[in-house]
């Protein structure tokens, strides 16, 4: 297979993923912030744990529920505790934590998990590009550039948002930190208890 049928095959391979997030994101429903993340980690824990990776909640874990798709949203979080997981990789062990730093925004409205590492950084010329389908600083046999673009369209199929934070921002997070992606995701409301009565 030439490069050429390969960029095709990938790209056919991307719109049904994508076809797929939109459909899904109709299908919206409570959400523990707190069991997806636990979920991870039993994920990724051998991974970690190999190389020496500490995962951690600042503070107590969020008891609040989030409108969502539990299996969509692991995904969204395996690829991000991943693509921080490889950027300690090398550093030393007092740098090989990742820190998830939440609390709710917009008011209560919404809530934000940001995924913190202080491994090697992002250059500005690749920030500009780290959302953008096929872009990746990995080798070919690591990164296809396919994670943070899918993880962006299902986390904004729930209306919510994913962006990595400048550099002024990450600073101000608890503890500090040199890349920082945030996801913000609607609080869960029950419509039916929310309803009103005649």
């Amino acid at each position: 297979m030439d490069r050429a049928e390969q960029a095709r095959v990938l790209e056919a391979m991307v719109t049904r993923l994508r076809i797929f997030s939109r459909q899904a994101s109709f299908e919206r429903q409570a959400v523990s912030l707190e069991q997806v993340v636990a979920s991870v980690f039993g994920i990724l824990q051998f991974q970690l744990s190999r190389r020496g990776v500490r995962l951690e909640w600042v503070g107590d874990p969020p008891k609040v529920l989030v409108s969502s798709d539990p299996q969509q949203l692991q995904q969204v979080f395996v690829n991000l505790v991943v693509n921080a997981r490889d950027a300690v990789e090398g550093c030393e062990e007092a740098n090989r934590t990742l820190r998830l730093v939440h609390g709710a925004v917009d008011n209560g409205r919404a809530y934000r998990v940001v995924v913190v590492d202080d491994g090697s950084g992002v250059s500005d010329a690749v920030r500009d590009r780290v959302f953008e389908l096929f872009f990746t600083t990995k080798d070919a046999e690591h990164g296809t550039g396919l994670g943070l673009s899918i993880s962006k369209e299902i986390v904004e199929g729930f209306g919510g948002t994913l962006r990595l934070l400048d550099r002024a921002a990450t600073a101000l997070l608890p503890g500090g930190g040199v890349t920082a992606f945030e996801v913000v995701l609607p609080i869960w409301i029950d419509s039916k208890s929310t309803g009103s009565s005649a």
